[in-house]
């Protein structure tokens, strides 16, 4: 999440550990120095958090097929101040072990240029700004899935998964490394009706794949620590949950996007009014496929964050029934594209608009700043 209120569980932003005095003119050399740069002043967009001389970056496909070694996969906005930090953490350790693993940057920001792998993989693992990801040599196991998260921790993930390969598919996983589908691996109980028919990389935000709470993966929400363990609120979890749901049978009207146990919907009229917090106005259609996967990237973040705003939902399908508070919104804001988005200021004044699937990290950028004006 860009620009979001770090938990007790954020890494402290220092220079990460690495050999003593590397060579300057060596990659690690370069990369120490450039750490520098992004700790010097985070979110600068002139100071990319991966260069691509220093970190070689492979392409987006190669997440989604085996391949040979693990994949390490960073969701990045070099306008984020977190993100920066973030790759300021990783930026050395990946230079160290960039011929052992793959390595997958996708930009996040909202003026990013999209491509059908970047999509997929946002769609799949994106949360928040910055999202860490680590998945095995045969992309069947994910090591690793969090927010700002200590370099040792990503580090631990991928010698994990070079230690401990996972078999080729229809072999045996490895022992003591539980496959993203199995009932250990936080997936439905073995018993329920959606057991065994889950995509082993549709997950629950913030969870890691021994069903545990990834380090940081609640950074931007109301994780809470104990021991040094970050737990999941349960609204965060049951979101997960539902998100599973609507990934699996989008566009299925028994499925609703946003369930009223998870996000409440303020009147319409609030919308028309000056209010006392910004305003998020979502046309949404529970039997649209597109709407259905917009849902499933926005219901974390709303569920987070719906007490910041008056969150509207306004239902557009074909069976819809308007007051006449709803239809002077449809009237005002709707352009008859299925999803769509309007963020508005506490004074109701614009701040963005979308008629189309957009990420979950731009809509929290566009909170930031309604919040801000």
């Amino acid at each position: 999440m860009t620009g979001g209120t770090p938990t007790p569980s954020d890494p402290s932003p220092s220079v990460p550990e690495a050999p003593a005095e590397p060579d300057p003119g060596s990659p690690l050399g370069r990369a120490m120095a450039h750490v520098t740069k992004l700790l010097d002043r985070p979110g600068r967009k002139d100071v990319p958090g991966y260069p691509r001389e220093l970190t070689r970056p492979d392409d987006a496909a190669v997440t989604l097929a085996a391949g040979a070694r693990p994949v390490l996969l960073v969701f990045y906005d070099d306008a984020s101040r977190d993100s920066d930090l973030q790759a300021a953490q990783l930026l050395p350790m990946i230079v160290r072990m960039r011929d052992r693993i793959d390595f997958v940057a996708v930009d996040s920001s909202p003026s990013a240029q999209r491509a059908p792998a970047t999509d997929e993989l946002s769609l799949r693992f994106l949360d928040h700004v910055p999202t860490i990801v680590v998945l095995d040599g045969q992309r069947t196991r994910r090591l690793l899935r969090s927010g700002r998260v200590d370099a040792k921790v990503v580090q631990r993930a991928i010698e994990d998964a070079i230690d401990n390969p996972t078999p080729e598919r229809g072999g045996t996983p490895a022992a003591g490394s539980p496959d993203v589908g199995s009932p250990d691996a936080g997936s439905p109980d073995a018993g329920s009706p959606d057991a065994g028919s889950i995509d082993p990389w549709q997950d629950q935000p913030g969870r890691d794949a021994a069903g545990g709470n990834s380090a940081g993966s609640n950074a931007g929400g109301g994780g809470e620590e104990r021991g040094g363990v970050t737990f999941t609120p349960p609204g965060d979890v049951a979101a997960g949950r539902h998100v599973e749901r609507l990934k699996r049978a989008p566009g299925d009207a028994k499925v609703p996007g946003y369930p009223s146990d998870l996000v409440s919907s303020a009147p319409a009229g609030r919308v028309l009014a000056t209010g006392t917090k910004p305003c998020v106005v979502i046309f949404y259609d529970d039997t649209s496929k597109a709407s259905d996967l917009q849902a499933a990237a926005y219901l974390p973040l709303l569920v987070r964050r719906q007490r910041e705003v008056d969150l509207v939902l306004v239902d557009v399908g074909p069976k819809a029934v308007w007051n006449d508070d709803q239809k002077r919104v449809v009237r005002t804001y709707f352009n008859h594209y299925v999803p769509t988005t309007v963020v508005l200021t506490s004074a109701r004044a614009p701040v963005k608009s979308w008629y189309s699937r957009v990420e979950a990290s731009a809509l929290d950028n566009a909170i930031d700043d309604a919040l801000a004006r």
